[in-house]
């Protein structure tokens, strides 16, 4: 597989030439590598696109088979142009460079309709759907008398039936998405009855923010960016909930923690893991043996034969690190190296950038992880 990480930037009046010398020079490093030309060509063509970002930014493609399986632009260049042909894709640049997100939904509500838009740990929509429910009656009347009583009555009831309908849909999307925020706008009576029908655990990770309702096609009011705010404050918290269980459990013996590059190789091995720490050192050149599933790898060959793993081959410590914890849907936590001058602005991760607390040492190999069940001695 091809991994390539290009500067596209085109903020010069030269730049569309300098991006293809630039590009030229990677696929050279490609084909000397070993990659073919189909693969070399689509990502030649992917680098070659043009982007409506303005102002400096890079290009992250992985292509196999011929063709490109993803790609995604940087928020910036990328802090080392590389181009890689290997078994596994590498990453970790493109993980430690973007901004990190907790699984949200953005829930717009009014009194007849509610848009749930789902949005993964990177930002990116996932899903979206709106729920319709009663049109009429919506708007109460004035006046007054017995007539107008029944109609107030009817009208709230209404306003109820519809927020438990859209409150049910959107208890389906948490569940599906494992979110970790719901952020709720709309109308406020609305919200307030759509919040209530929700159920707890939908309950305790709801904030409300003003913002159009679904019925409103006239504003143009936008509230992307209090919601990406949001969830990447979320998403440092949970990475210093992530880091605080780790010292704790750290500290103690037979503690849900291990530390060093064998001890985590073991727990992935086991699915032990639910969440790793590795430090991003962009000048690493580790490599361990990998087998042709996530949790096939070892530090030693005969360590793959141990667990009755086929053989693959040596590949980048990082890159099956990774693969490795995405395939045991453990989460992963990277901490920005402190010797490099290069650490990625990296929002999700930036409780990494402090000093251990409790002045315990740095973690052994760069690498941790937190457990969910010990092993027996």
């Amino acid at each position: 597989m091809a991994s390539v990480y290009l500067d596209v930037s085109r903020d010069r009046g030269d730049a569309p030439h300098e991006v293809r010398l630039r590009w030229e020079a990677l696929a050279e490093q490609l084909r000397q590598q070993g990659a073919d030309d189909k693969a070399v060509d689509a990502v030649g063509e992917a680098a070659m696109q043009p982007h409506a970002q303005p102002g400096p930014t890079g290009r992250a493609i992985f292509a196999g088979d011929g063709r490109v399986l993803y790609q995604a632009d940087l928020p910036g260049p990328p802090r080392r142009e590389l181009a890689r042909w290997a078994a596994l894709p590498h990453l970790l640049p493109l993980l430690a460079q973007m901004p990190e997100y907790v699984p949200h939904l953005v829930v717009r509500v009014g009194r007849t309709a509610a848009t749930i838009t789902a949005f993964d740990r990177t930002g990116e929509q996932v899903h979206g759907e709106t729920a319709e429910g009663a049109h009429h009656p919506v708007h109460k009347t004035g006046g007054g008398g017995a007539a107008h009583y029944t109609m107030q009555h009817h009208t709230e009831e209404v306003w109820a039936r519809n927020a438990r309908a859209f409150a049910a849909e959107v208890d389906r999307a948490v569940e599906s998405l494992r979110a970790e925020l719901i952020v709720l706008t709309g109308d406020a009576r609305a919200r307030s009855l759509l919040r209530d029908a929700l159920g707890a655990r939908s309950r305790t990770i709801t904030t409300e923010i003003p913002g159009p309702t679904p019925d409103d096609h006239t504003t143009d009011h936008s509230i992307d960016e209090e919601v990406r705010r949001i969830a990447t404050e979320r998403a440092a918290k949970r990475t210093r909930d992530v880091l605080t269980q780790f010292e704790q459990e750290r500290g103690r013996t037979a503690g849900l923690a291990v530390e060093g590059l064998e001890p985590v190789i073991r727990a992935l091995q086991l699915n032990q893991a639910s969440a790793v720490l590795l430090r991003d050192d962009p000048s690493s050149e580790l490599q361990i043996w990998i087998g042709p599933e996530p949790a096939q790898l070892a530090l030693t060959e005969d360590g793959l034969r141990e667990i009755d793993a086929p053989v693959v081959g040596l590949d980048r410590a990082d890159a099956a690190l990774v693969r490795a914890v995405a395939g045991s849907g453990a989460e992963l936590v990277l901490l920005p190296d402190p010797t490099s001058d290069t650490a990625p602005n990296r929002t999700g991760s930036a409780a990494g950038g402090a000093p251990p607390p409790n002045g315990q040492p740095p973690l052994t190999d760069g690498i941790g992880a937190l457990l969910r069940f010990t092993s027996p001695a």
